[in-house]
């Protein structure tokens, strides 16, 4: 598995082996794979916005982004609840 570094060093998502190995000759999101910028540090899904620097993963949201983040979390989550509610009741 590894991780891709986009230009402006934001998370680019996580691939493995053998799905670079297959696509290496193919453009996908617009670039070669076998051009991407990878590396094997992994990046932790807690972070909203994370941006590669100096060899780790950090954030990069700010205080606001990281509010706004955690509020429509909290919102998705009593949707959910009230979806599972919903679902015994009936």
């Amino acid at each position: 598995m590894k991780n891709r570094i986009l230009e402006n060093n934001l998370f680019g998502g996580i691939y493995t082996n053998e799905f670079l190995e297959n696509n290496k000759n193919n453009i996908v999101n617009g670039k070669i794979v076998s051009d991407w910028n990878l590396t094997e540090v992994e990046c932790s899904l807690e972070l909203i916005l994370p941006i590669f620097n100096n060899g780790e993963w950090v954030e990069s949201a700010t205080d606001e982004e990281i509010q706004e983040h955690n509020m429509t979390m909290q919102r998705l989550e009593a949707i959910e609840k009230d979806a599972i509610s919903d679902s015994i009741s009936d």
